[in-house]
């Protein structure tokens, strides 16, 4: 996973195995950064996503998709544009895949979705304070070609005209789904869309969000 800073383009944030890269002026100036309790207890062997929040803040969510790492994952947090970082994962927390965050003007609000294929029941987690806190508000969906509830979520986009209206890709398998929430994920409803095995990736373009 890799994210640039949207002010800065020479500060970017790249996620790997041991942690974190990290610079600040640019494609010569990485550095390696490993926070503090990496890779201990519930373990970190992906960092599956990062976003910038604000300049100084970012977060960043591990996990993966083999079955011997079933119940491992965080949410991790910087303050500080990278330098240091701080294990924000709610109880419960494992396999983490996405990260996306919606804003009305005033207030931003950030998804992470989670989940492992076959093992792992999908979860969308919000925060409304740039990640420190994160509430479960709903499982994944419902598979739109077989039985399978609580799919794994593998991406989340946000309609840019607000913080409800949430697009959610999904699936396990041949399993999939790919659903629509109005209301920050609360609930959501499949759409009328097929496909070969799972959807793992949704974008909503920025000018022209229908």
């Amino acid at each position: 996973a890799v994210a640039i800073n949207p002010n800065d383009d020479n500060h970017v944030i790249a996620g790997y195995s041991n942690g974190f890269s990290l610079t600040t002026t640019g494609a010569t100036g990485f550095s390696n950064v490993m926070p503090a309790g990496w890779n201990t207890g519930n373990g970190d062997p992906t960092v599956n996503d990062i976003m910038f929040v604000t300049s100084a803040v970012a977060l960043a969510v591990t996990g993966s998709d083999n079955f011997n790492y079933a119940t491992s994952g965080n949410i991790w947090r910087t303050d500080d544009g990278g330098t240091t970082w701080t294990k924000v994962s709610p109880s419960g927390f494992n396999c983490g895949n996405t990260l996306a965050m919606g804003t009305d003007g005033t207030n931003r609000v950030i998804y992470c979705g989670t989940g492992m294929s076959g093992n792992s029941d999908g979860m969308i987690y919000k925060s409304t304070d740039d990640g420190l806190t994160w509430t479960m508000v709903n499982y994944g969906p419902t598979s739109m070609n077989g039985s399978v509830n609580h799919l794994p979520v593998y991406d989340l986009a946000v309609d840019p005209r607000g913080t409800d209206v949430v697009y959610i890709a999904s699936g396990s398998n041949l399993d999939y789904a790919l659903a629509k929430s109005t209301d920050g994920c609360v609930t959501m409803s499949n759409i009328n869309a097929s496909g070969e095995g799972a959807f793992t990736s949704v974008c909503i373009n920025q000018s022209y969000p229908d």
